[in-house]
């Protein structure tokens, strides 16, 4: 598939509108197939993804074909779990939510990838609700200087809360290293939550364990008192 990697992204190389107009079909089309059949009974599987950030510069109308070819072929062989878009958001791709989203009947899971309070995924995560599909942002990260704090926990607890607000069902946070694990290139120097990097690894730690807390079960309302009925007086018969 290498051939097909022609665009260029501040220096990540992008694939090519052949790619998305006929080339996936080289390939990609029968990997995804083998994985997909091979893992559809998995538990762990939340949902499938066709790709990640994908964009036809050339071609909208190419890009919407492909994933709607893509995302039925998943639910042709797995009709049990979701497919989310991988999308960073729809303007990403050139394109309105509505334009974008509404072609994808496939499509369950809309996802929005953001940086540093980058809000631009609103209006996705808004299109999502009103048209009944999940939303998740799916990339959460936050930089030293965004955050304007050594601290992240604090911004990434208001930017949680924001994204919460607008019905999101699950935040990701990106680049993620358990506390005691080396540098294994899963890690973001920039953006990640680790103890290599980040000195805020146990507040975010913190952060991130109240949040999947279950909130606490209300109290019973407390019982009224009882009040003792009183022993009735014995009657006899003259």
């Amino acid at each position: 598939a290498d051939q097909y990697y022609t665009g260029n992204y501040h220096g990540i190389a992008l694939l090519s509108d052949t790619f998305f107009s006929s080339g996936y079909n080289n390939g990609f089309k029968s990997f995804v197939k083998t994985v997909v059949s091979n893992n559809k009974n998995n538990p762990n599987i939340y949902a499938w993804e066709i790709g990640n950030e994908l964009k036809d510069n050339q071609s909208s109308q190419t890009f919407i074909t492909f994933m709607k070819d893509m995302s039925s072929t998943i639910k042709s062989i797995d009709s049990t779990h979701l497919v989310a878009s991988g999308m960073l958001d729809a303007a990403h791709t050139g394109l309105s939510p509505s334009s974008l989203y509404s072609s994808l009947s496939n499509i369950d899971v809309i996802t929005v990838h953001t940086y540093n309070g980058d809000h631009s995924g609103t209006v996705d995560v808004q299109w999502a609700i009103s048209n009944h599909r999940i939303s998740i942002v799916e990339e959460e990260g936050y930089s030293v200087q965004g955050a304007n704090s050594n601290d992240r926990s604090i911004a990434l607890k208001n930017e949680i809360s924001y994204w919460k607000g607008l019905g999101v069902k699950g935040i990701l946070q990106w680049g993620f290293l358990a506390r005691g694990i080396s540098d294994n290139g899963n890690g973001d120097k920039i953006y990640g939550m680790d103890s290599i990097w980040h000195s805020d690894y146990n507040q975010m730690h913190s952060l991130y364990k109240s949040l999947s807390q279950p909130p606490a079960p209300s109290p019973n309302p407390p019982l009224p008192p009882i009040t003792p009925t009183p022993t009735p007086t014995p009657t006899h018969s003259p």
